[in-house]
């Protein structure tokens, strides 16, 4: 199962997704190690921690969807948590 956590900055996610990664020994991610990563990979896409959440969300959507669907093919829990999920766009996921 993937579990989604999502809402603004400050709410509380991360801390939300240590004690649930804690409790059920699962692994997770949050969109901020996502966007270092696409940042250094991709730089021309122009995501990181000076642009704000709607501009991170606009630019990071395709990478958090494809991120999804290749876990979707592991047989394992997994959490990703951030401000740059919306999750009416995984619907289709």
């Amino acid at each position: 199962m993937l579990y989604l956590i999502a809402g603004a900055s400050l709410s509380g996610k991360s801390t939300i997704r240590r004690k649930i990664t804690s409790s059920r020994a699962i692994s997770g991610i949050d969109t901020d190690t996502l966007r270092t990563i696409t940042n250094n990979l991709c730089p021309d896409i122009n995501v990181g921690h000076n642009q704000s959440p709607k501009t991170n969300y606009i630019h990071m959507r395709e990478a958090i969807q494809a991120f999804i669907y290749a876990r979707s093919f592991y047989d394992e829990d997994y959490l990703l948590e951030g401000d740059s999920i919306r999750i009416d766009d995984m619907y289709d996921l």
